[in-house]
């Protein structure tokens, strides 16, 4: 009985022992699983890091590009309905019934790169040029006399070689456009490009008569 006793203790010292270890085993991570698992999320990290920026980039350049394409679909929409912003009339200190053409009538958009921003401007410049006097001319740069309607930002680069001032002449039924001090002709074009931080462009093509693409 004894020895029974001290081979059956035994066998349970064994059985306890051999039980945990070999339990231990089939558990948790190597050092080399580990190291594995470590590079992963490394090489994830990495790549998440490089990519972030140009994602940004990229959304910028498209931002931008909507938004100087819906300003420039509202100044053709606003030059042929001949919608004048609220105020702008007011804001002269002219007699309407002295002046060939009615102002605020023609709506125009400017980029100033140097600020980084567009703006949507009312062409005033009509309401101080009287009949005796009128010469067909026209400015389309917003001056201190236009009237702002609106003005973005952006985070993008304008080109140099890009249009930076395009203005809607009402022409009924239709809508001539004029760019950086000067008519178009029927075949020419106005082009607006725009580059990201990380060298992505995109090009706003506008036609004499307001069609836009972008590309």
């Amino acid at each position: 009985m004894i020895l029974f006793d001290k081979v059956g203790f035994s066998r349970r010292i064994l059985g306890s022992s051999n039980g945990p270890m070999r339990g231990d085993n089939s558990s948790g991570f190597t050092f080399v699983e580990s190291l594995v698992v470590v590079a992963i999320i490394s090489i994830l990290t990495t790549m998440s890091v490089v990519a972030i920026p140009s994602l940004r980039a990229h959304q910028d350049l498209v931002a931008d590009t909507e938004t100087i394409r819906a300003l420039l679909l509202d100044a053709k929409q606003r030059t042929l309905n001949q919608v004048r912003p609220e105020k702008c009339l007011d804001s002269l200190e002219v007699d309407l019934e002295d002046i060939l053409r009615a102002p605020c009538s023609d709506v125009g958009v400017a980029i100033d790169q140097d600020k980084r921003e567009i703006i949507e401007f009312a062409d005033t410049s009509t309401a101080g040029v009287y009949k005796d006097k009128y010469d067909g001319e026209r400015a389309n740069e917003p001056g201190s006399g236009d009237y702002v309607i609106t003005r973005s930002r952006l985070a993008t680069n304008l080109d140099e070689g890009s249009t930076k001032s395009l203005l809607f002449v009402g022409v009924p039924p239709s809508a001539q456009l004029y760019k950086d001090g000067g008519s178009m002709s029927a075949s020419s074009t106005a082009t607006i490009k725009l580059t990201s931080n990380r060298g992505t462009t995109r090009t706003i093509t506008v036609y004499s008569f307001g069609t836009i693409d972008v590309e």
